[in-house]
């Protein structure tokens, strides 16, 4: 009695074509919280199906093929630490002790950032080298 099971709305993408989208109802279906996005479905019926943990932060997207599946992991401060992609490669990511992105890694790559004292990145520095900022 007045609860709502769901909600479902449907938009128009840059191709015309309709996606529908299902959202989180009062008791939370997909993790998360009300509100948040379920799944999405495209004009060929394409479903995509998103997972939440108990604090809000997407864990996975399950995607039709050929995308498969990507899956997010999160440090202790909520921050994205891993995003394993649907070909099954892993980035991560380390932060410095102002929240700030030091470093992003790929299988085989890496790239670190540097700031200077009021947080304006000044250096990203790859297999390439030093680029200053």
């Amino acid at each position: 009695s007045g609860n709502t099971l769901g909600v479902s709305d449907a938009t128009t993408g840059g191709t015309g074509a309709q996606l529908t989208h299902t959202y989180n109802p009062t008791s939370p279906t997909c993790g998360g919280f009300k509100g948040q996005r379920c799944t999405s479905k495209d004009a060929n019926n394409n479903v995509t199906s998103f997972t939440y943990n108990a604090t809000g932060d997407l864990t996975k997207v399950d995607a039709p093929a050929p995308l498969g599946d990507t899956v997010y992991t999160y440090d202790a401060l909520g921050r994205p630490a891993t995003v394993k992609d649907g070909r099954n490669i892993t980035t991560t990511y380390t932060y410095d002790k102002h929240d700030r992105v030091k470093t992003v890694t790929t299988p085989g790559k890496s790239v670190a950032y540097e700031y200077d004292k009021d947080g304006n990145q000044t250096k990203r520095t790859d297999a390439a080298g030093v680029l200053e900022v």
